[in-house]
């Protein structure tokens, strides 16, 4: 065998093998591509799949926190009208125990339903609505106070006239507290405040 030959056949064997990998390298390639995306289509089903099951999580949890605001709301609500009504009303003694029966029920309503559910509520909510209880407590038993006044048991009218004071200004201190609550409420629910309350704060 010459050089030439020898070169020659070398040449061809090698542009043999070089078609042979090329062609090689691209079923690997072909291969390569095809299992890549098979991983990726199954990885995105199954991270398409788990956002479905977090979002359904989230909306029920979300629609069981909403049910349970809105309840505690309403009860809120029962009250603090239940204890408007005692404190704006000067009638008769039957009268008064009517009203104070309606708030003591309404109360103990609230108060059976409030504990186990408070989970729901933001610690900063649960704080403002336990001022608020106090504040409707400390105002109807302000009231009682006065009705024992006008009846002629307490005689000094600077504390009379002190203790109307004093209710009045936790009639207004349970009214911005019920405002408060109102929007925070309605923030954790996803509504937007109004313009003159978001400016506000």
């Amino acid at each position: 065998m010459t050089i030439s030959q020898w070169l020659l056949s070398t040449l061809c064997t090698t542009a043999v093998l070089g078609g042979f990998v090329y062609f090689l390298r691209d079923i690997i390639l072909a291969k390569l591509a095809a299992r890549i995306k098979h991983q990726y289509d199954e990885d995105l089903t199954r991270l398409r799949s788990n956002l479905a099951q977090g979002e359904f999580r989230y909306s029920l949890v979300f629609k069981e926190t909403a049910d349970k605001i809105l309840k505690t709301y309403q009860m809120l609500l029962e009250v603090y009208e239940a204890a408007q009504d005692v404190t704006t009303d000067w009638g008769d003694e039957e009268r008064r125990k009517e009203l104070g029966l309606e708030l003591d029920r309404k109360a103990l309503e609230f108060g059976a339903f409030y504990p186990p559910n408070e989970i729901y509520i933001l610690k900063k909510t649960r704080h403002k609505i336990s001022n608020f209880w106090k504040t409707l407590n400390s105002m109807v038993r302000r009231h009682g106070m006065l009705r024992q006044a006008g009846k002629g048991q307490v005689v000094n009218p600077a504390t009379v006239e002190k203790m109307a004071k004093e209710g009045d200004e936790l009639r207004e201190e349970a009214a911005k507290l019920l405002a408060s609550l109102e929007d925070e409420f309605q923030l954790i629910l996803g509504f937007p405040l109004d313009d003159d309350k978001s400016e506000s704060k």
